[in-house]
């Protein structure tokens, strides 16, 4: 049995978290993503994400449900993905990227390590250390895209935008 591959990113907030701007940086230092609160959007809270160079890519949009706020993802308008809060428990989240089954983290209390679950396997291990997430992916598949939406999901549900 041949060993996974996989390839490690650093998720936190810049500053410990004093600044509005949550880090997607590669084990060489390089910043692939930038999230920021957009707190007085007009519409609900929202979140810019953008790529290294301080570009905008994506824009989450707060939906408004009776119970559990959860995040539409837009890309140029288009809608790509979802995030949110599974049931009441409140840790469980999950990320829907268009056409793919849902995938699910379940955040420990204490901190630790967790998964990112795909429909049938883990697409991710996280490790929580201090104000930073670890996150390992596996190199054979393209998950870079839930990257920005972890960071999100950080923001959001971890630290309480």
């Amino acid at each position: 049995m041949e060993e996974k591959q996989q390839q490690a990113y650093l998720i936190y907030p810049r500053l410990g978290g004093l600044a509005n701007d949550m880090l997607v940086q590669q084990e060489d230092g390089t910043v692939l993503y930038h999230i920021q609160s957009q707190i007085f959007a007009p519409m609900g809270k929202s979140y810019k994400i953008l790529d290294g160079s301080m570009k905008e890519i994506m824009v989450t949009k707060q939906d408004h449900t009776f119970v559990f706020p959860t995040h539409t993802v837009l890309q140029e308008n288009n809608p790509i993905a979802s995030i949110g809060q599974i049931g009441i428990i409140p840790q469980n989240y999950f990320i829907s990227i268009k056409g793919q089954p849902r995938l699910t983290i379940r955040i420990p209390v204490f901190g630790g390590i967790f998964e990112l679950e795909g429909h049938n396997h883990p697409v991710a291990q996280i490790a929580q250390h201090q104000t930073k997430w670890i996150v390992a992916i596996d190199v054979d598949q393209d998950f870079r895209m839930i990257l920005p939406l972890l960071g999100v999901i950080y923001r959001e549900y971890s630290i309480g935008g």
